[in-house]
């Protein structure tokens, strides 16, 4: 995944958890985490989206590779 920013995005606002502990509850705390930024740093809407992006591609992969399911933290934000 280009650069990984997105993994140390998650990391500096939730800290390091196992994906499998992520909860919807912290990807809404993600979610307005990246509200505050855009507003605060003047940053375009992409940016975050970009990131939520990676991290749903990262989920994917991972539960292909590794045949398991997570709960679907991070849809439809």
């Amino acid at each position: 995944m280009p650069g990984c920013e997105y993994k140390a995005n998650l990391e500096t606002e939730l800290g390091d958890q196992a994906l499998a502990d992520l909860t919807r509850n912290d990807a809404l705390t993600f979610c307005k985490w990246w509200s505050d930024r855009i507003v605060e740093e003047s940053l375009k809407i992409s940016t975050a989206n970009r990131d939520f992006g990676h991290l749903q591609k990262m989920f994917t992969t991972i539960e292909m590779a590794h045949q398991v399911q997570f709960k679907p933290v991070v849809a439809r934000l």
